[in-house]
């Protein structure tokens, strides 16, 4: 589609929670089987429908109880959404749509506003081993803690007792190194850790399912920092997530020296020179 068409929710369950749209039938509803879930009691088991034709989406009433409303206007006919448009589910839910680029829609606040930290001499930068994934402990992997039936490996996961996670890692993949060592030495410390090793198959919805899911059940965020993840939009929508949701979120500053601007009021520990003694100054935010 070359943009990316969202929902968000404006008023009602989860406010300015984010639906991703891909191209096809998009259904909307209460029931658990819809692409797009709104569990609240005025709205209909499948309520109305979004259908893809080939340059932007068009909304249908599936005959909805409290009925469907576009700019307040009740939906009678199929009838086309245009960015900014007011979606109503009767009464009390209100999304809204828009057909933002990759840029706008995740780092948005993200990317292209930053703060400042102190610069640092790299005279004795921290070296960080890479680990090898094949001998990397099963409890670090993301299906196997979600337990969802798609994704569980029952190969790598039997004989683990697989907790919720406490902890959600986020990163960009060219700082993967520094991120799996973290995660590993979380780990030892006894923190619940969920970091995505391995890349998550499945596309966008896929993406969404399994990532919300663990930072939905995770109390605290640690977002690597570097100029990599400051451009990763992967990166940007987990913080954006994460913050909408009231998550603890801590900064681990790996390289370079600016933050994103949504998070320059929130706690960031410096790890760019000496990883041990950052280490503990994270375990004390940690608590």
């Amino acid at each position: 589609m070359g943009d990316y068409h969202i929902l968000k929710v404006k008023r009602g369950p989860k406010p300015n929670h984010i639906f991703d749209l891909e191209e096809g039938l998009i259904t909307v509803g209460r029931d658990v089987s819809n692409d797009v879930v709104i569990s609240d009691i005025e709205v209909s088991r499948f309520h109305c429908q979004l259908v893809w034709n080939g340059e932007g989406y068009q909304i249908e009433d599936l005959e909805a109880t409290n009925g469907t409303f576009v700019n307040g206007e009740r939906v009678a006919n199929p009838r086309p959404l245009r960015r900014g448009d007011r979606v109503g589910l009767g009464e009390a839910i209100i999304l809204t749509y828009s057909d933002e680029g990759d840029s706008d829609r995740y780092n948005e606040g993200y990317t292209q506003d930053s703060v400042d930290v102190p610069h640092v001499a790299h005279d004795h930068p921290t070296r960080i081993e890479p680990m090898n994934l094949a001998e990397t402990p099963a409890y670090l992997h993301a299906p196997d803690f979600l337990e969802d039936p798609n994704l569980f490996d029952a190969d790598t996961a039997q004989g683990f007792d697989m907790p919720l996670p406490s902890l959600f890692v986020s990163y960009a993949a060219e700082d993967s190194d520094f991120a799996y060592r973290l995660a590993s030495d979380l780990r030892a410390e006894g923190f619940r850790v969920w970091i995505d090793l391995d890349g998550l198959g499945g596309g966008e919805q896929q993406w969404t399912h399994v990532t919300e899911q663990a930072l939905n059940r995770s109390d605290h965020v640690v977002v690597v920092i570097s100029p990599d993840a400051m451009a990763s939009r992967g990166v940007g929508k987990e913080v954006m997530v994460a913050l909408q949701w009231n998550k603890n979120v801590i900064s681990a500053l790996w390289h370079g020296h600016k933050l994103p601007a949504q998070l320059r009021d929130l706690d960031y520990v410096d790890f760019r020179t000496h990883y041990d003694d950052a280490f503990d100054d994270l375990l004390a935010l940690l608590g």
